[in-house]
């Protein structure tokens, strides 16, 4: 009755049944399966357009019209980028962040430069590099000049700390087009994806977050030396990463404190995280938050243990301080528990020692150590 006039009346005028004013269309219900097959194909091979990925779906057992292929293709926002032949530019590689979507931790890293000057009008440039999937901004590299021997550095501190990435996109500029680092990139096991020159929007991810760097601290911060940006820019980071809501996170943290890494390599952390699942731009769900809360149960175990396990040395060293020092053989002395196996099973499972164990208590040694089994061990 919006404008004066029944839903009977204006069907009537209109010729049409009054049931299809109140219809909801239903969509079909292989719609997901046949969408996540052309944009897994579309992503296996990055040149071919719709028809011949219609013509693949239909040779693997799908009867699909090449129609509907065409309206899943541009809602999906896929396309094949046109050759435009020129020099220094490389070709066959659409590594855009609609085609290469990262789908965890570690599958996506991109990288990119940003540029800006200190008091005295002197040109300094950042290397950021982030993990596309949780938005954390893995490190910040500044200096005066930076070359592809500079980002083969970073790239290589980085691989040590977190581990090899799935996919590493850039742009197509000198220092990470250069031939060394495509060839040291395809050395360690990633692969390189760069984008269409002239289209930063397809680096979508790292673009954001330098627009996001810019705007909150290089804008507003006037810097008098290149260690007073080195410092204002990496406590800046650490908010970002842990403090900063970020809106495609469900305005969250992309890493809690609660969760980081500790800062020391050699200190046992896992190289790979589980991988939590979470669509971007929608809050995390029941599964991912009891999933997220295993990984922090595993963590506080981890530390528990290793607590324990420094007690009980501690322990054993006040109770025969005449004894510390024999090294190897002091320590099967010290110790004789009743089951051997026993302990070393304990141990086993335990995986952890604490960062202190001397390099004596190695070996057999280091295996004797009884875990405490109650009060009376501390």
């Amino acid at each position: 009755m919006k404008f004066g006039v029944s839903e009977r009346l204006a069907c009537r005028v209109l010729g049409q049944h009054r049931s299809t004013q109140r219809r909801v269309p239903v969509g079909r219900s292989d719609e997901a399966a046949l969408t996540a097959d052309i944009v897994e194909l579309a992503t296996q091979y990055g040149r071919y357009g719709y028809r011949r990925i219609a013509a693949m779906l239909r040779s693997s057992g799908w009867a699909v019209n090449v129609k509907r292929v065409e309206r899943i293709w541009r809602r999906e926002g896929l396309k094949v980028p046109a050759k435009q032949p020129k020099k220094g530019r490389l070709w066959l590689n659409d590594g855009s962040c609609v085609r290469l979507r990262p789908e965890c931790p570690n599958h996506v890293w991109s990288y990119d430069f940003v540029e800006d000057r200190t008091h005295d009008g002197r040109k300094f440039r950042m290397l950021n590099v982030i993990d596309e999937f949780t938005r954390e901004c893995i490190a910040i590299r500044i200096d005066r000049k930076l070359k592809s021997t500079d980002v083969i550095d970073v790239l290589s501190d980085l691989f040590v700390l977190r581990g090899v990435p799935g996919n590493v996109r850039s742009d197509n500029g000198p220092e990470f087009a250069a031939k060394a680092v495509r060839e040291w990139i395809t050395a360690v096991g990633a692969k390189t994806a760069f984008i269409e020159p002239g289209s930063p929007w397809e680096n979508g991810y790292c673009e954001s977050f330098n627009s996001k760097l810019r705007d909150e601290l290089l804008n507003g911060e006037i810097f008098y030396s290149l260690a007073e940006a080195k410092a204002v820019i990496e406590s800046w980071r650490k908010h970002y990463n842990t403090v900063r809501p970020h809106s495609s996170l469900g305005y969250r943290a992309p890493v809690p404190a609660a969760i980081m890494p500790p800062p020391n390599p050699s200190q046992t952390w896992p190289q790979s995280r589980p991988c939590i699942r979470l669509k971007p731009g929608h809050p995390m769900g029941a599964d991912q938050a009891h999933e997220a809360g295993l990984v922090l149960g595993h963590v506080a175990i981890a530390v528990l243990l290793q607590r324990l396990v420094g007690r009980a040395r501690l322990s054993d060293r006040r109770r025969c301080p005449d004894k510390a020092e024999q090294g190897d053989h002091g320590c099967r002395e010290l110790h004789h528990p009743a089951s051997p196996n026993a302990s070393t099973a304990r141990g086993n499972r335990a995986g952890i020692l604490p960062d202190d164990t001397p390099a004596a208590m190695s070996g057999q040694a280091c295996r004797d150590l009884p875990l405490p089994r109650g009060p009376q061990a501390s």
